[in-house]
């Protein structure tokens, strides 16, 4: 094992809570990635077998997470823990439905501080931080306290940024004006000294990208994630540094849309990986996909103009809609290649079936042993249907065979 490092930057803690406080308001909509990671990680949450009775949600901020969690475990008392309280304030106003039911358990909100959590040992039986433990001015001694409040064979679950986290931005502006961060390598060699066993971790790699430089400065300061390095420059920047990071951002700033359009042949579907938060698909991009001969779109994530294709006449399956554009806040990775949706593979060229009550990959190479299946278990209920119809009583119904 080697030597873990700790971020190179000192973190000016108070004005961490600062900034955090001027966007309580704010944050919510200026922050699509913390937003998509939330949501990735609960998925994965869904393969845990756990009935934790006590959850902490630590760096809940507006507690956007703490809602899912909350409906997933009605019957746990769950602490949100941030420092900023008008962050924890801000997180009230989303409380889930339950909470409001007379005798229900209400979210306890704390003002507190990873390094020192005002809470008793082994008293968690699932501690959950998305996208938080970067903020806090000592990691390694964050992860003693995760260790110290979580109960024998409790459940860490957590997410941060990596070091090429705002790589152009670094880049342009210098690297005392923006935060550097840890290693995976390193943060695991972190939860082995803080007496975690087995830790696992994985890395995704989620491009965001702008149109300009003053998009995603706005998007920083509005979520309250600008720079609190204790060497920080102060002051205002010019044109220059504008000028410098918009050239940084060009080198990456690329949208692969039109070459998905124009790989369209008649009778495809068009099958993104999305994200949350912002739109992976509009009424514009729909229009042009519908006129290059795609039928219809299977978006794991959210799309703006859901009015648009009801009068189209064009079918979209999505996880949901929002008003907020995705153009310049992310970028296509690949074209016409290997997807993940709902956690289910899907690689060009397999078919789709889809209709309101859900959505079917098939591979193409599977297709007739899946067709032949799928007759015999509509002839099946086909019978069944018709002994029904016919009167059939609930018992000859159970002794006979349909499939």
């Amino acid at each position: 094992m080697h030597e873990v490092a700790e971020p190179t930057q000192a973190i000016d803690a108070a004005q961490v809570r600062r900034r955090f406080a001027r966007a309580a308001q704010t944050y919510a909509a200026a922050s699509p990635l913390e937003a998509e990671i939330g949501t990735r990680m609960l998925e994965r949450l869904a393969y845990v077998r756990a009935a934790p009775r006590r959850i902490l949600d630590a760096g809940a901020g507006p507690a956007r997470e703490a809602q899912a969690l909350r409906a997933r475990y009605p019957g746990a008392a769950l602490v949100t823990l941030d420092v900023s309280h008008a962050m924890l304030h801000a997180g009230r106003r989303r409380r889930h439905w339950r909470e409001w039911l007379p005798g229900a358990r209400r979210t306890l909100p704390i003002v507190g501080d990873f390094a020192r959590m005002p809470l008793a040992n082994a008293c968690v039986d699932l501690l959950w931080s998305n996208m938080a433990l970067h903020w806090t001015a000592a990691p390694e001694a964050a992860l003693r306290e995760f260790a110290r409040v979580l109960a024998p064979s409790g459940l860490l679950m957590f997410s941060t940024l990596g070091p090429d986290t705002l790589k152009e931005l670094r880049e342009a502006a210098g690297a005392t004006q923006v935060h550097s961060f840890m290693d995976m390598h390193d943060i695991g060699d972190a939860l082995v000294a803080a007496g975690f066993a087995a830790p696992v971790m994985d890395a995704e790699f989620v491009t965001l990208t702008y149109a300009d430089p003053e998009g995603l400065l706005a998007d920083l300061r509005r979520s309250g994630q600008t720079s609190a390095r204790v060497d920080r420059p102060r002051g205002l920047r010019g044109r220059r540094f504008l000028e410098q990071l918009r050239a940084a951002l060009d080198k990456t700033n690329t949208q692969g849309e039109s070459e998905a359009h124009n790989l369209a042949e008649p009778g495809d579907v068009l099958v993104i990986e999305g994200v949350m938060g912002c739109s992976n698909m509009g009424g514009q991009s729909a229009t042009i996909a519908q006129r290059q001969g795609f039928i219809g779109a299977v978006v794991d994530g959210t799309v703006r103009d859901p009015q648009q294709y009801r009068e189209m006449g064009w079918p979209v399956w999505c996880r949901g809609f929002t008003p907020i554009t995705g153009k310049w806040r992310m970028q296509t990775v690949e074209i016409n290649g290997t997807v993940q949706i709902a956690g289910v593979q899907v690689n060009p060229g397999d078919l789709v079936c889809a209709d309101e009550a859900g959505v079917a990959f098939i591979p193409r190479e599977r297709a007739v042993e899946v067709l032949d299946a799928a007759l015999e278990i509509d002839a099946g209920d086909t019978r069944r249907k018709t002994d029904i119809d016919k009167g059939a009583s609930l018992a000859e119904l159970m002794t006979r065979k349909y499939k």
